[in-house]
């Protein structure tokens, strides 16, 4: 049986997914460098930060859970160490 790729994101949408981050979680524009340091540089939040991360871990982990599932439909169930799930050893 061939190995069929499973699609990803193109860059042109993990560069929309991640201008959607900025824009929704840190009130930030755009992420296009404009060469000025008022442009260019923003103070965050720690709250805002954190949100943001998440968000962007979150869009990771989704992307990942479609991906494992086109895996399971294209070859069969998803063996169990394929199923591990990477868990942070920070404490909220």
């Amino acid at each position: 049986m061939p190995i069929q790729k499973v699609p990803t994101l193109s860059p042109d949408e993990i560069d929309l997914l991640l201008e959607f981050i900025a824009r929704d979680h840190l009130m930030i524009d755009t992420l296009e460098v404009r060469h000025r340091d008022g442009l260019d540089f923003h103070e965050v939040g720690v709250a805002s930060l954190k949100s943001a991360l998440l968000a962007a871990f979150d869009a990771g982990r989704r992307a990942d859970r479609r991906q494992a599932s086109r895996r399971r439909t294209n070859f069969g169930p998803v063996t169990p160490a394929a199923r591990a799930v990477f868990v942070p050893s920070v404490m909220m």
